[in-house]
């Protein structure tokens, strides 16, 4: 008996090897994971992971600073020692460093450059690792799909370990956080209604139709009663509504100006959040694209529309697309077959060159993740 135990004992532990074990190689396969683990000796390349301050002059003390930043970028390997006294190249060292902390590369050094220059490298290498750790978390097993990545505010379809298309989103404020989730992207609404959500309406939205009488009907909403019948404004007592006793719904139907723009991307999710167009195209040129409600707004919806199509996931063709959209037809097309989107949290990624990019904490979560593994 005690000898048929320890056989089960030592198949027990075998079996229990043999898991992690494969779950290891999973990670590894993963790309997020992956691309980080060959980026890891290029940072050690670069920084001192025991470095706990960077003393650094003032950015506005031009001379002395300057020839602090031309120090600091070829200690970084940021700049050819050789190239220190061309400015243009010194510039576009600069933009390098940007692109490395996830800032616009506009190769000048002001309050946000200036502020990740003063980043040790015990803070980038921490980093790094609990990112790492985020891969091993987040499993992503699918050959295609999307990857949402909050903080660097970025959409990406991933095929095969390859990046086939990129783009700018805007995502959650931080008090309207976008949530971490996986789900399947199942089909696309042209010209959407936008319903308001409730919060949005009694915090928001109230507050400009009060102090404009044509805000309604210059925005193209409706106000829909529980029965969703759309209501006269004009029979509603809006200096009396508030938060407690607003009972309607706010509709914006399709059109100029749509906060959903012209179209829009349903997975299944318990947070009720969608990726849609915008007519806002100007936000995404702002460095902090923390400033929705929680969902996802796009870029270039139109280039993934057309990816979907030409991968088979949309059938509609984009000439049948475009006559819906120009008709302000509001229109549900369920996909072929559905995309997996992946909305994670990676404060630190790298690309298959093993290079390192690392993002603001918009949502300060790494905190306590550096706690849990390194103190």
């Amino acid at each position: 008996m005690k000898r048929l135990l320890y056989l089960v004992l030592v198949l027990v532990l075998m079996v229990s090897w043999f898991l992690e074990n494969q779950h290891y190689v999973q990670y590894k396969e993963s790309l997020g994971y992956s691309n980080l683990e060959k980026a890891r000796e290029n940072f050690f390349n670069q920084y001192d992971s025991s470095e706990t301050k960077v003393k650094i002059p003032n950015y506005r003390q031009k001379e002395e600073f300057n020839s602090w930043i031309r120090k600091y970028l070829v200690h970084k390997k940021f700049l050819n020692p050789k190239d220190t006294l061309k400015d243009i190249l010194v510039s576009e060292a600069i933009k390098k460093f940007q692109n490395y902390h996830g800032l616009d590369p506009d190769g000048l050094v002001g309050p946000k450059t200036h502020a990740a220059l003063k980043i040790p490298g015990k803070v980038l290498y921490r980093k790094m690792i609990i990112n790492m750790e985020r891969w091993k978390s987040d499993r992503i097993e699918d050959s295609c799909y999307i990857l949402i990545n909050i903080p660097s505010y970025t959409l990406s379809v991933i095929n095969n370990n390859k990046v086939d298309l990129k783009f700018k989103v805007i995502v959650g404020l931080p008090n309207w956080k976008t949530p971490v989730l996986s789900s399947k992207v199942t089909s696309v609404i042209f010209n959407p209604y936008w319903y308001v959500p409730h919060s949005i309406a009694v915090k928001e939205v109230i507050h400009d139709i009060k102090n404009d009488h044509n805000y309604l009907t210059r925005n193209n909403f409706r106000v829909i009663n529980y029965k969703n019948q759309a209501v006269d404004p004009r029979s509603i007592d809006w200096a009396r509504v508030n938060a407690y006793n607003f009972n309607y719904t706010l509709r914006q139907d399709p059109g100029v100006g749509n906060a959903l723009g012209v179209v829009k991307f349903i997975f299944p999710s318990p947070y009720s959040i969608y990726m849609h167009d915008t007519p806002s195209k100007q936000l995404f040129e702002s460095d902090n694209r923390a400033l929705s409600h929680g969902c996802i707004r796009l870029e270039k919806p139109m280039e993934l529309l057309t990816y979907l199509y030409e991968n088979k996931f949309l059938l509609t063709d984009m000439d049948s697309i475009q006559v819906l959209i120009q008709g302000y037809k509001n229109y549900r097309v369920t996909l072929n077959k559905t995309i997996p989107i992946y909305i994670g949290y990676y404060t630190c990624e790298a690309d298959a060159q093993g290079n390192l990019f690392f993002y603001d904490d918009i949502y300060k979560k790494d905190e306590n993740l550096i706690k849990m593994i390194f103190e």
